[in-house]
């Protein structure tokens, strides 16, 4: 059984996927877990009131979607993971890491939850930040530290061939 943390852009895929509701399916079928982060529910709240997707409210069809996929298993950032993800934006820095805090630090706190509580997978489109060369090898780095377990990366093209 896999313990698997879909990335808030996962969600804005999803909500655009024809084929959602094999998809939905496939998942409800597996033994696996997904998982979500109040970071990540906090983004996707953060979607406009007015967005509209096929003339269905936007922000609505994707705080839908996290609550049926991850229901009760939401991970809460702690003090300990905030410090974590604050870890991995240093050495990313000190690597010559270019990106702000505040425009990396999202993608830091999923991964250091990930860690903590042991997630398996992480699925993401975010090549340039969460799966940028130097922020990958930062939470390596630090979860090494820190006897952490860094989750494996999946994308989302990679997700649907394994579910379906």
């Amino acid at each position: 059984m896999n313990k698997i943390l879909l990335d808030t852009n996962i969600y804005g895929e999803l909500v655009k996927e024809s084929a959602l509701l094999i998809i939905k399916e496939k998942i409800k079928n597996k033994e696996d877990l997904i998982y979500g982060v109040d970071v990540i529910r906090k983004e996707l709240r953060d979607t406009p009131k007015k967005s509209l997707l096929l003339s269905r409210n936007l922000r609505i069809s994707l705080l839908s979607l996290y609550d049926e996929f991850v229901g009760k298993h939401t991970i809460k950032l702690n003090e300990e993971m905030a410090r974590t993800a604050k870890k991995y934006y240093k050495v990313y820095r000190e690597f010559g890491g270019a990106k702000s805090m505040q425009e990396i630090i999202n993608d830091f706190y999923i991964v250091a939850c990930a860690s903590h509580k042991e997630m398996d997978v992480v699925v993401t489109k975010d090549k340039f930040t969460m799966l940028g060369e130097l922020s990958v090898k930062s939470y390596k780095i630090v979860d090494d530290i820190l006897n952490l377990r860094t989750p494996k990366f999946w994308d989302y093209d990679y997700f649907k061939r394994w579910l379906i």
